[in-house]
C-alpha cells in the first residue's frame, strides 16, 4: 500500500485525541471530511484493483458516514455517494470472501443486504452468502437465520433458482445439526424448485446438496449417488468448476466404506484439479483426506506425509478448524505408531486450532487424547488441566455427561497405542 504524505494526513499520538478532534467538527464538516477521505483513497487506489480489495470496506464506510448528513450535499452528490458506497461495499465483500476473512465478509454482505441500491435478488444473495460464511465459522444459529431471511425474500419475489440454491445450503445445516426431518423437507423443496426452474445447473446443485446431507447423516451409498448424478449433469453442461470437489466428495464416501484403492485414485485426480484451479482450501482438505485414506489402511508413514502437507497448505488460510482436524489426525497416526511424544506435539495445536475455529466437539477429543498421553508419561497435572479444559467446553455447549465423554475419549486414545 503506497504511503500517504503528511500534506493529506493528520497524525495523532492518541486515539482519544483524534476522536475528540473529530467530534468537535459540526456534522456537515464531518461529512465533508469523509468525502475528502474517500476522494483521497480513490485517487490512491482506484487504479489498482488488488489494493482496492484491502481498502474497499474503508471507502464504503467513508461514503456511509458522509451520507449520515445528506442535507450537506446536492441530490447529485448524494446519488454519487450512494453509488460509491454500494460499489466499494460489493468489492469489499467479494474480496473478504476470496481471502477467507469470513467475519469481515459477513459484515459486508449484511450491509449489502439492506443497501438502497441492492435489488431484491442481490439482497437475498447477500444474506445467503453471509449465511454461508457463518456456517464456515461454525456459527450455525446465525447461518440458519441469514438463510431463512434470504429464502423469505426469494419466495416473495419469485426468485426460483436462487431459492433452490438457498434451500440446499439450509438442508446442509440441518443435516450437520442432526435435524433429519428439517433436512428432508428442505431437500424436497429444493428439488421441486430445481425441476420448476428447468435449469440443469440448479438440478446439479440439488444433487450436490443431497449428497452432502446424506453424507452428514452417514448414508454413504446415497451420498455417492447424489455426487455422481451431479457430476454427470455438470459434465454434460460443460461446467467443470465443481468436478475436483465432487471427485473428492465421492472419494470420501468410498474411503469411509473401505474402498481405499478406488478412493486413492479419485483423491489424486481431485488434488490435481485443485492445483490447476488454485483452490488452496480444497487442496489442503483433500490432501489431508488422502492422508486419512492411508491411515485407515495402516500405511502410517504415507499418512504422516500427507497430513503434514495438508497442514502446511491450510496454514495459508483462516480455516483453523480444518487445520486442526489434520493436526488431530496426525496425532492419532503418531499415537498408533507408538511415537507418543510426537503425538502430543500434534494434539496440542489440534486442540488449539479446533477451539479457535469453533469446532469445540473435536477440540474436546483432542484435549482428552493429549491428557491420556500426559497420564502415560506421569504428567498428571497437565492431564488434569486438559481434561478440565474439555469439561469446560462441553459444559459451555450445554452437555452434562462430561465425565462419561472424557472417559470414552481417554480409552479411545489408550487403545490406539501399540500393544
Amino acid at each position: 500500500m503506497p504511503p500517504i504524505s503528511g500534506e493529506i494526513a493528520y497524525l495523532f499520538r492518541h486515539a482519544l485525541l483524534r476522536e475528540g478532534a473529530y467530534q468537535l467538527q459540526l456534522p456537515g464538516e464531518r461529512a465533508r471530511l469523509h468525502v475528502l477521505a474517500l476522494q483521497i483513497l480513490e485517487s490512491l487506489y482506484a487504479q489498482d484493483p488488488e489494493e482496492c480489495d484491502f481498502v474497499g470496506s474503508e471507502m464504503a464506510e467513508h461514503a456511509r458516514q458522509a451520507l449520515l448528513s445528506p442535507e450537506s450535499f446536492s441530490p447529485a452528490e448524494v446519488r454519487e455517494l450512494t453509488l460509491s458506497e454500494h460499489r466499494w461495499l460489493s468489492q469489499a465483500a467479494t474480496a473478504a470472501k476470496k481471502s477467507y476473512r469470513l467475519a469481515d465478509a459477513v459484515s459486508c454482505f449484511e450491509r449489502l443486504s439492506v443497501h438502497s441500491l441492492s435489488s431484491q435478488e442481490q439482497r437475498a444473495a447477500s444474506l445467503g452468502r453471509a449465511g454461508a460464511a457463518c456456517a464456515a465459522l461454525f456459527r450455525w444459529a446465525e447461518a440458519g437465520s441469514y438463510l431463512e431471511r434470504a429464502i423469505t425474500i426469494a419466495q416473495t419475489h419469485g426468485l426460483v433458482g436462487l431459492e433452490s440454491r438457498l434451500m440446499g445450503e439450509l438442508s446442509n445445516i440441518h443435516a450437520t445439526l442432526g435435524k433429519r426431518a428439517e433436512m428432508q423437507a428442505a431437500m424436497q423443496r429444493q428439488l421441486k424448485l430445481a425441476l420448476q426452474s428447468g435449469d440443469a445447473f440448479a438440478l446439479a446443485l440439488y444433487h450436490i446438496d443431497s449428497g452432502a446431507a446424506e453424507e452428514s447423516a452417514g448414508n454413504l451409498v446415497a451420498a455417492e449417488a447424489g455426487y455422481t448424478a451431479a457430476l454427470d449433469l455438470l459434465d454434460r453442461a460443460g461446467r467443470t468448476h465443481f468436478k475436483p470437489k465432487l471427485l473428492g466428495n465421492i472419494a470420501n464416501t468410498l474411503r469411509d466404506r473401505g474402498e481405499y484403492h478406488r478412493a486413492e485414485k479419485l483423491y489424486a485426480e481431485a488434488i490435481a484439479g485443485h492445483k490447476l484451479a488454485g483452490d488452496i482450501v480444497a487442496l489442503g482438505n483433500d490432501t489431508g483426506n488422502l492422508g486419512s485414506n492411508f491411515r485407515l489402511q495402516g500405511r502410517f508413514d504415507e499418512a504422516v506425509t500427507y497430513y503434514e502437507r495438508s497442514i502446511a497448505i491450510l496454514k495459508q488460510t483462516p480455516y483453523r478448524s480444518m487445520e486442526g482436524i489434520y493436526w488431530h489426525n496426525l496425532g492419532m497416526t503418531r499415537s498408533a505408531q507408538g511415537r507418543l511424544h510426537e503425538a502430543a506435539e500434534a494434539y496440542a495445536p489440534a486442540a488449539a486450532n479446533l477451539a479457535q475455529g469453533y469446532d469445540h466437539g473435536n477440540a474436546c477429543l483432542a484435549a482428552c487424547h493429549l491428557a491420556a498421553i500426559h497420564e502415560r508419561q506421569g504428567n498428571n497435572a497437565e492431564a488434569r488441566c486438559n481434561i478440565e479444559a474439555a469439561h469446560h467446553m462441553w459444559r459451555e455447549a450445554g452437555l452434562t455427561d462430561c465425565d462419561v465423554r472424557a472417559a470414552a475419549a481417554l480409552l479411545e486414545e489408550r487403545q490406539r497405542w501399540p500393544k
